[in-house]
């Protein structure tokens, strides 16, 4: 993600009022939380977030699509409302994910909330998303030997496979 800048929000809240035992209402719409170093999250005492998946640039991942039809409903805002309005808003988040990881291997921490898993059986190889408590957007990652470091994706079905 060299050259984004995501949105950072630094809540009024230290360490020691939230440890003390005062309360903190803290309003922010998030869809993944970092703390700022990962060698010092909590620099100077004050939490630090940063909103990652808000970022309008392109990541290292490159995402392809299985045909023109998927890539119609997981790029187009209007599509993905008309025919999938109950996993429009979690499928765009983890559109976004893919786009803006590095790789593979960060998805899980760049996107928690998709929990990401690799796949077994008739699906061996396979990685998936979480959209609802059912469906799953299946990926499979390409151009690299241990699918971890896969910056290549295809997207290749939005699926109910439990």
């Amino acid at each position: 993600m060299a050259g984004c800048r995501p949105k950072v929000v630094r809540p009024t809240v230290s360490l020691g009022q939230a440890v003390s035992g005062q309360r903190a209402l803290l309003r922010l719409r998030l869809v993944a939380l970092y703390a700022r170093d990962a060698g010092d999250p909590l620099h100077g005492g004050v939490i630090h977030i940063k909103i990652a998946l808000h970022c309008n640039e392109i990541g290292d991942m490159e995402v392809r699509y299985e045909d023109g039809k998927l890539e119609k409903l997981c790029t187009d805002e209007r599509e993905m409302r008309r025919k999938r309005s109950d996993i429009a808003d979690k499928l765009r988040l983890r559109i976004r994910a893919l786009e803006t990881a590095a790789s593979i291997a960060e998805l899980s921490s760049h996107d928690p909330l998709g929990k990401w898993h690799a796949l077994h059986a008739d699906l061996q190889g396979l990685w998936g998303g979480k959209l609802s408590a059912n469906y799953r957007l299946i990926i499979r990652p390409d151009g690299a030997d241990d699918p971890l470091d896969s910056v290549v994706v295809t997207v290749i079905d939005i699926d109910d496979y439990h």
